[in-house]
């Protein structure tokens, strides 16, 4: 292989998701996926029937095996050492303070990122495993607080702050073929924004038809959306005060229960509390 070619920045596992990812959505047609449990629920059902202590003396085995290959030859057994961090992880997700078995997991899964690290051709793939290890040794729990994910979406251009939905999309909340739509802003000081969601696929399109049909038509300034987005005002507020208009063919209240229902497909999480993310 060209030295070129080499997987130097990205892989070619990543792409290929990336690519899946992009095309099919988020779905591999497995049913168990379909409406999967959280990390931390999953993770206290195993711990149920596995006991904590088994499942951190199983990580601790398979990073002594990988470390015992690259004392031997030099390379690191990366299915061993992937093993080593799903377990630690999993333990570590349960949240159990008082299991005295939860420091050990801490630091094995801290040796195993540092190994995977080592392991790792990809320059992209070896910072964020050493990245992720300092950030469990200083104790950081989030590189950005709510306050400033808030605050850097509201300094964003419009162009910019309109192609963070699909990234935030929430596909979790998604009902496949429910929750399809075709819908268009038009902010009075920018342009045209439409978006489309297919078998719970979002895409910021740049062409609209002549003939194109949409579920709502929101007109307003784009202040006032990036404002609903962040909580500083509700979307009943903003219609109230009269910064919202509907320009489909839909009656009034259709429109909003769409716009509505768009809002709540997107990932609020990181920057709005549960109590002020009320939308309506």
């Amino acid at each position: 292989m060209e030295p070129h070619l080499l997987e130097f920045y990205g892989s070619i596992d990543w792409s290929i998701r990336s690519i899946f990812g992009g095309h099919i959505g988020w779905f591999d047609g497995d049913s168990a996926t379909l409406n999967r449990l959280s990390k931390k629920q999953f993770a206290d059902k195993m711990t149920t029937l596995i006991p904590i202590a088994t499942l951190v003396q199983k990580a601790q085995e398979n990073f002594d095996l990988s470390n015992a290959s690259y004392a031997a030859t030099g390379i690191h057994l990366k299915e061993y050492l992937q093993w080593a961090l799903e377990l630690t992880t999993m333990v570590l997700h349960t949240g159990y303070a008082q299991n005295t078995h939860l420091e050990t997991a801490r630091q094995i899964k801290m040796d195993t990122l540092q190994a995977l690290a080592r392991a790792q051709l990809s320059s992209i793939g070896r910072n964020y495993y050493l990245s992720v290890r300092r950030e469990m040794q200083l104790g950081v729990t989030t590189l950005y607080p709510p306050s400033a994910v808030k605050q850097n979406l509201q300094a964003m251009i419009p162009s910019y702050f309109m192609a963070e939905y699909p990234l935030r999309f929430n596909a979790g909340k998604c009902i496949m073929g429910d929750n399809n739509m075709n819908v268009l802003f038009n902010f009075t000081d920018d342009g045209l924004y439409k978006y489309t969601i297919r078998n719970c696929v979002v895409d910021l399109m740049t062409e609209i038809g002549i003939n194109d049909e949409f579920d709502f038509v929101a007109i307003m300034d784009s202040a006032v959306w990036k404002n609903i987005v962040t909580g500083e005002i509700t979307l009943i507020q903003a219609y109230g005060q009269g910064q919202i208009e509907f320009g489909s063919s839909n009656a009034w209240w259709q429109s909003y229960e769409n716009l509505d229902k768009f809002l709540g497909l997107m990932d609020t999480s990181g920057f709005l509390t549960p109590a002020s993310a009320r939308r309506i």
